[in-house]
């Protein structure tokens, strides 16, 4: 793998009320090794380990910055484990707002700056603490 900057992390979506909201565990990334290794990540709901995915400017009916731990509560979209941050440049210079127009679909981009290759997992398993 060539993470060319990123990191390996764990995604976690929840929708709460009427938002749904994407945190990365990004004080916690998991180590790309060359070999099999064993790992284990703890959600801990400390926003400081957190990163919010936030929302595009056209989305912020639908997606935001839910609270965390609400979040964390009931995870009933997504667990993911994503590559960030990503170094999105556009080849050149493009006319427009870059926050509101979509990498390779409105410009190109310089896909060198972005990772290449593969992560391979053979078990992801969740333990949760006891009700007590």
């Amino acid at each position: 793998m060539e993470c060319r900057g990123a990191a390996l992390v764990f995604l976690a979506q929840s929708r709460v009320g009427e938002i749904t909201s994407a945190w990365l565990l990004t004080g916690d990334p998991l180590k790309v090794t060359p070999e099999w290794s064993d790992q284990t990540i703890t959600a801990v709901p400390d926003p400081a380990r957190w990163t919010c995915l936030g929302s595009r400017h056209d989305r912020s009916d639908t997606y935001g910055c839910a609270d965390l731990r609400a979040v964390l509560r009931d995870v009933n979209c997504d667990i993911m484990f994503i590559l960030f941050p990503l170094d999105v440049t556009p080849m050149g210079l493009i006319e427009g707002d870059p926050h509101r127009l979509r990498p390779e679909k409105d410009y190109p981009v310089w896909r060198s700056r972005l990772p290449e290759g593969y992560v391979s997992m053979d078990t992801v398993r969740m333990e949760f603490p006891s009700q007590g």
